[in-house]
């Protein structure tokens, strides 16, 4: 090979790799300043004014959502157990009244023990195990769905209270209620696991923020672009 097609070949590869590059700066600008998208929504959930509702569903992956989900089912219990004794009425017990509490994507060694570490020990001790639900299969928030739409349709449920992060939400409840239209109509409801960095005006100034902002923002971008649900 000639000095000529030597320099042809190095001024080519750099024309396509800055190119390239290029590119990829621009689709991570772009991403940068749109991630934040992901937090544009609120939840339709007040702790003042609880919804009544057949299931508390938890998307156990993040850091924390066990446990406030939990506590969330808690105060169920409260509310129900207070309206009892204020009205003084010989009902059956208050907990065959509270949602089912059920926890998504656990883990293959997920049990009732390991479950009850990351509960406040004041929830756990009424918390009835017979309510819970453990569904250790799921792997991703797609599959998520798939296992609770199961579950859904065997129970009969109809009114669903989501629970994950702040970050996921947007995507979960997109992936949900669209796992779920062939079970006719299901109210769904969201209450956010609100941590820090993962919030508006605060993502950016974390690195763990940012990455995951971005990661779940292009998740976001391509579900809503090439993602249909499988059946069910």
């Amino acid at each position: 090979m000639t000095t000529p097609e030597r320099r042809r070949r190095k001024l080519s590869f750099w024309f396509v790799f800055t190119g390239l590059a290029g590119v990829l700066v621009g689709i991570l600008s772009l991403g940068y300043l749109s991630a934040g998208l992901i937090y544009d929504y609120e939840d339709t959930v007040s702790l003042e004014q609880l919804p009544d509702v057949d299931v508390i569903v938890c998307l156990a992956g993040g850091k924390g959502r066990i446990n406030s989900a939990a506590e969330l089912w808690y105060r169920y219990y409260e509310q129900i157990l207070g309206s009892r004794v204020s009205s003084n009425a010989d009902a059956d017990t208050p907990l065959s009244k509270t949602p089912i509490l059920y926890l998504s994507g656990l883990g293959h060694k997920a049990d009732w023990n390991s479950v009850a570490k990351q509960i406040n020990p004041q929830v756990a001790a009424v918390l009835p195990k017979h309510d819970v639900v453990l569904e250790s299969f799921s792997g991703n928030t797609d599959e998520n769905a798939q296992w609770f739409a199961k579950a859904l349709r065997d129970h009969g449920w109809k009114k669903v209270l989501l629970i994950t992060s702040t970050y996921h939400m947007k995507r979960a409840r997109f992936i949900l209620e669209h796992v779920l239209k062939p079970y006719g109509p299901i109210e769904v409801e969201t209450w956010s696991v609100r941590q820090d960095p993962f919030a508006p005006h605060k993502w950016q100034k974390d690195l763990q923020g940012i990455q995951v902002t971005l990661t779940e923002f292009f998740k976001w971008v391509m579900y809503r672009v090439f993602w249909e649900p499988g059946a069910p």
